[in-house]
This record gives C-alpha cells, sequence and structure tokens, in this order.
C-alpha cells in the first residue's frame, strides 16, 4: 500500500513539475513568437498584408516548440508591435489522461 501511495505522489509531483515548467517556457516563447512577428514586418506599413506575414512568422516560431498561436488573439498595433497569445499543452503521464485535470495542462500566454 506504500509503494502505491508514494508512487501515486510521485506521479504527482512530476506532472505538476512538468505544467510548472510549460507555463514557465511559454511566457518565453510568446515572446520569442512575437519578436519572430516584428522582425518579419519590420519597416513595412502596417496593413492586412503585413499583419498576415507577421501572424505567420508567429505561428512558425510557436510550431517549433509545440505551441499555437491563437488567431483571434492577434493583434499588429500601429507602431508595428504584436500582441499575442500562444498555448501550449503539457507533456504529463496521468494529468492529460483526467478529466478533472486536463484543463491544468493547457498553459497559455499573452
Amino acid at each position: 500500500m506504500t509503494v502505491v501511495a508514494l508512487s501515486l505522489i510521485l506521479v504527482a509531483v512530476i506532472d505538476g513539475g512538468s505544467v510548472l515548467l510549460a507555463r514557465v517556457a511559454v511566457t518565453d516563447d510568446a515572446k520569442d513568437a512575437g519578436r519572430a512577428a516584428v522582425i518579419a514586418i519590420e519597416g513595412q506599413p502596417v496593413n492586412g498584408r503585413t499583419a498576415t506575414i507577421a501572424y505567420a512568422a508567429a505561428e512558425k516560431a510557436a510550431a517549433e516548440n509545440g505551441e499555437l498561436v491563437h488567431r483571434d488573439d492577434f493583434l499588429v498595433h500601429a507602431d508595428g508591435s504584436v500582441e499575442l497569445t500562444m498555448t501550449r499543452i503539457a507533456p504529463t503521464l496521468v494529468f492529460n489522461r483526467l478529466s478533472v485535470s486536463q484543463d491544468w495542462t493547457t498553459v497559455g500566454s499573452t
């Protein structure tokens, strides 16, 4: 019985650590994707075409890390700066398989 309890605790700690690391990583990766988007349209007038180019650059940067940039939350400001929301599903042993904890494993950053 003790072995089972310790195993469950260990799995919870490992999965919790994975979620925590994913939260930190997605914040950094969102900044990187934003930078990629800004660089892609640097010096160009802000319009629909450049917004599409910026989104593609952000999406490519996000995909390299297994993340998703939300199209509805992607905005190119008049000054050329970019605002985006990115999500990632943390790799876990058990949390992704339980309906109670699935929401915990989807982490995001704006």
